[in-house]
C-alpha cells in the first residue's frame, strides 16, 4: 500500500468512527462502488466547498461526485433508506445558500454533457452539467436560444437553472424554465425515475407512483375549491417569483405528472434531482440595442412604463442616484457631449433599456417609439 493510500484509509476510518450509525453506513455503502477519487472527505477540501457565492458557510460531512444516472439513483435510494439528507451543487453560483449543507453535498463529475438539438433547434435537450452560456453556443446556429438568461449564464449549470428557476433580466414569467419545459428525466429520493420524453417510463410511473399523483390531484382540487386562495396564487404568480415551489402549476395543469414536473421547477432539489431537460428553445434577436436614459426622478422614470411596455423591450435596469454616482466620470462626459450638465441632481435616476428585435428594420421601428 502506497503512503497516499494509506492516508486516505486513515482519514476514512476516522470518518467512520466519528459518525453516527446511519451516516457509517451511507459512506460504507457508497465506497464499496463509488471510485475513491468519487469521494472527498478531508478537510481541507470540505472547507473548500463549504460555500457557494452566497455569503453563507456550511461544512459538509462529506462531498461526493456522482459520474452517472444509474450511480445517482443508487445514491438517492440508500441516503432516502438511511434518512441522510444530500444537496444538489451544480457550479455552485448560488447567491442564497442553496448549494451548501452540513450534511452530504452531492456534486457532478465532467460525465453529464450530453445534450440532442431537436426539430431544427426549436427544442434542445440538456444533461445538467452543461453551462447555460453553452447551450446559447449550440443553439446560435439555428437563430434560437434557451429562454433562462440568468447573469451568471457564463459559469452557472443547466442542473441549477432549472432546480432554482433561475430566470435573469430578460425571459421574465414568460421565458422561463417553467414556461419552456418540454420534457424532464427526474431521479426521485427512492432511486425510482421517470423520463417524460419515454411513454413506457411514463406509464411505468403512473402506476409505481399512483399514490403520490392522486395526491396532487386532490392538492390541486382543494386549491380550486379555495377561491380567495385560488387568486391569490394565481395573482403571485403573474409576477417574476422564483421563491419556494411553483404552486402556480396546481392551476395551471390538470395532469397530475405536470403538475409534479413543474413543480420540480425551482424546487432547489428538494423533490428529487433533474437528470437531464428539453427546452423549447425561443428566437434570438438577430438585432439589439442598448441605450441609458436619465429622469428628474423616479417618477418621471416611472412614468414612461407603459410606453415601454407597449414597445415590448426585451430589459429594463432601474439606476438610481447612487448608481449614477458610481459611474459619475463617465456619465459626465457622455451628458456633456449631448448638451446636458444636469447630472449632479440628487434626486436623478436612470433607465438603462435593451431592445431586440428579428432584423435591424424591425428595431428601428422599435427605437421610434422607445
Amino acid at each position: 500500500m502506497n503512503s497516499s493510500n494509506a492516508m486516505g484509509n486513515a482519514k476514512n476510518k476516522q470518518i467512520i468512527d466519528n459518525a453516527d450509525d446511519n451516516f457509517r453506513a451511507f459512506f460504507t455503502g457508497i465506497s464499496e462502488w463509488l471510485a475513491p477519487n468519487n469521494i472527498i472527505s478531508d478537510k481541507a477540501r470540505l472547507i473548500a466547498l463549504a460555500t457557494d457565492a452566497s455569503f453563507y458557510t456550511k461544512i459538509p460531512k462529506l462531498v461526493i461526485k456522482v459520474p452517472s444516472i444509474r450511480a445517482m439513483c443508487r445514491i438517492l435510494a440508500l441516503a432516502n433508506r438511511l434518512s441522510i439528507a444530500l444537496t444538489f451543487r451544480a457550479a455552485g453560483t448560488s447567491l442564497s445558500g442553496q448549494a451548501i449543507t452540513d450534511s452530504v453535498l452531492v456534486m457532478l463529475t465532467p460525465d453529464w454533457q450530453q445534450f440532442e438539438v431537436i426539430d431544427n433547434g426549436e427544442a434542445i435537450s440538456l444533461a445538467p452539467g452543461i453551462i447555460g452560456a453553452k447551450a446559447n453556443r449550440i443553439l446560435a446556429s439555428y437563430g434560437r436560444k434557451i429562454g433562462p438568461d440568468p447573469a451568471s449564464i457564463n459559469a452557472c449549470k443547466v442542473g441549477g437553472i432549472a432546480a432554482n428557476n433561475a430566470s435573469g433580466m430578460c425571459c421574465g414569467v414568460k421565458n422561463n424554465s417553467y414556461h419552456t419545459l418540454r420534457h424532464i428525466h427526474i431521479l426521485l429520493p427512492d432511486g425510482s425515475e421517470v423520463n417524460t420524453a419515454d411513454a413506457k417510463s411514463v406509464a411505468a410511473f403512473e402506476q409505481s407512483h399512483s399514490g403520490l399523483l392522486a395526491s396532487l390531484a386532490a392538492l390541486r382540487n382543494t386549491l380550486l375549491k379555495n377561491s380567495a386562495l385560488t387568486e391569490k396564487v394565481r395573482y403571485q404568480y403573474r409576477l417574476k417569483n422564483t421563491m419556494g415551489y411553483g404552486l402556480n402549476a396546481l392551476l395551471d395543469y390538470e395532469n397530475p405528472l405536470d403538475i409534479f414536473t413543474h413543480l420540480m421547477i425551482g424546487s432547489e432539489g428538494t423533490l428529487g434531482f433533474i437528470a437531464n431537460i428539453t427546452y423549447n428553445t425561443v428566437p434570438l434577436p438577430r438585432a439589439r440595442e442598448t441605450g441609458l436614459y436619465l429622469f428628474e426622478d423616479f417618477k418621471a422614470a416611472c412614468a414612461v412604463i407603459p410606453a415601454l411596455k407597449a414597445c415590448d423591450v426585451d430589459a429594463v435596469e432601474l439606476m438610481d442616484a447612487r448608481a449614477l454616482r458610481a459611474v459619475a466620470p463617465l456619465l459626465d462626459e457622455i451628458v456633456a457631449s449631448k448638451g446636458n450638465h444636469n447630472t449632479n441632481n440628487s434626486h436623478a435616476v436612470a433607465l438603462l433599456i435593451d431592445v431586440g428585435a428579428p432584423s435591424q428594420a424591425e428595431l428601428d421601428d422599435t427605437l421610434k417609439t422607445v
